[in-house]
């Protein structure tokens, strides 16, 4: 059976408790579309299923692919 499998990304390495200004939250966005993944148990079966797709269509953000 065919089947559409939506995913969203999954836990960017990234610290995410440090104060930033306004100004600053434009670089932190660029940082954080930069970011790895943080590979677990989730990215694991994540990763199985994808690589077991006929069709796979995504963003182009780091984070994404």
């Amino acid at each position: 059976m065919k089947q559409i499998v939506l995913f969203r990304h999954g836990k960017v390495d990234i610290e995410n408790n440090k104060k930033i200004s306004a100004f600053e939250f434009k670089d932190w966005i660029k940082e954080y579309n930069n970011c790895d993944i943080v590979f677990d148990k989730t990215a694991l079966k994540d990763k199985e299923i994808v690589d077991n797709a006929d069709i796979i269509i995504c963003s182009n953000l780091k984070r994404s692919i």
